[in-house]
C-alpha cells in the first residue's frame, strides 16, 4: 500500500513538472522565477519551442527576502551558476521556461528583461528573437553594461502556452564574485502598462546605484577649475603644482564618469571599458598624482 502511495505521488510530481508556469495577469506584472530548465553550452536549436529540454537541470530564480546584489543594491538578486554546481564555468548557457499567460482579451503583453545578467543575452519567444543585450553576431559576443530593458511579446502570446528561451554568454577571464554566472534577476511578464511602470522603477534604481559615478566627477572638475584659477592668481610659486593637480583631478573625473557611461548606455563595450579604465585612465591618473605631489 505504501509503495502504491509513493508511486502515485511520483506520478503526480512528474505530471506537475511537465506543466507550464500558469500566470493570470491583471494590472500587475509577475516575476518568472521558474523553475527554469538550464544547460551549459550552445545550440541555436535550443530556442525552438519543441526542443526537448526534459534532461536539463532545474533552476529556481526565486530570490530570498530582501536579497540584493553587492554592488549597487539591485533587488531580487539570486546567485548564478557558479554557486549551482558549475563553479568556474564561463561561456554559453541556455535557460528555458514554458509560460501560459492568461490576460484580458485584446491586451498586449510585454516582457521586462532580466536586469542583471553576466554578461550578454538574447531572449527568444517561441523561437523568435525579441531582444537582448550584446552583439551575438561577433565571436565571441560583444558585451555591454547590464541595464533595464523591456520587449514587446508577440500578439498571440496571451492565453496560450509559449516557450521563453534565454541564451546567455559569460566572458572568461574577468574578475568575478563567488556566485557569478548567468541570470541574477528574473525577467517579468505583464500587461504593457504594468511592465512600463516596473521598467521605470528599475531605471530609477539603476541610476541611483551609479549616481555617485556622476556626482564625483562633477566635484573633481570643479576642484580642477579652482586649481587652475589659483594657478592664474598665484603664478610665481604655486602655479606648476596647481596645473599638475588640475590634470590629476580631471583624469580622476574621467575615470569615475566612465563607470556611469558604461552602465547607463551602450556607447562603450566591456572590452572598450577595460581598455579605457585599466590601460589609459588608471595609469595616467596615477602618474599625474605622483607628478603633482612630487612637485
Amino acid at each position: 500500500m505504501l509503495r502504491l502511495f509513493a508511486l502515485a505521488l511520483l506520478l503526480c510530481a512528474t505530471i506537475a513538472r511537465a506543466e507550464p508556469t500558469a500566470i493570470v495577469l491583471g494590472h500587475a506584472d509577475v516575476a518568472l522565477t521558474g523553475p527554469w530548465r538550464f544547460a551549459p553550452g550552445d545550440d541555436p536549436r535550443r530556442a525552438a519551442p519543441d526542443f526537448d529540454d526534459s534532461a536539463w537541470e532545474r533552476i529556481d530564480l526565486m530570490p530570498e527576502p530582501g536579497a540584493h546584489d553587492a554592488d549597487v543594491g539591485l533587488t531580487d538578486y539570486v546567485p548564478g551558476w557558479w554557486s549551482r554546481g558549475h563553479r568556474g564555468y564561463a561561456g554559453y548557457a541556455w535557460y528555458r521556461l514554458r509560460v501560459a499567460a492568461d490576460a484580458p482579451s485584446g491586451e498586449r503583453l510585454a516582457l521586462l528583461a532580466p536586469a542583471y545578467v553576466e554578461d550578454a543575452f538574447e531572449v527568444y519567444w517561441n523561437g523568435r528573437l525579441i531582444g537582448g543585450s550584446g552583439d551575438f553576431s561577433a565571436t565571441p559576443p560583444t558585451v555591454y553594461g547590464a541595464r533595464p530593458q523591456r520587449f514587446e511579446v508577440p500578439a498571440d502570446a496571451a492565453n496560450a502556452t509559449s516557450v521563453l528561451a534565454i541564451r546567455v554568454w559569460m566572458r572568461p577571464g574577468a574578475e568575478r564574485e563567488p556566485d557569478a554566472g548567468g541570470i541574477h534577476i528574473a525577467p517579468r511578464i505583464g500587461l504593457t502598462p504594468a511592465i512600463a511602470l516596473r521598467y521605470e522603477s528599475q531605471w530609477r534604481q539603476t541610476i541611483l546605484g551609479y549616481i555617485v559615478d556622476a556626482v564625483e566627477p562633477a566635484a573633481f572638475v570643479l576642484l580642477a577649475i579652482l586649481a587652475l584659477a589659483l594657478a592664474i592668481a598665484r603664478p610665481a610659486r604655486d602655479a606648476p603644482f596647481l596645473r599638475r593637480l588640475a590634470v590629476a583631478l580631471l583624469l580622476t573625473a574621467a575615470l569615475r564618469a566612465n563607470q556611469a557611461v558604461f552602465f547607463w548606455s551602450s556607447i562603450e563595450s566591456a572590452a572598450a571599458f577595460d581598455i579605457v579604465k585599466y590601460t589609459l585612465l588608471e595609469p595616467l591618473g596615477l602618474a599625474a598624482w605622483i607628478v603633482a605631489w612630487r612637485r
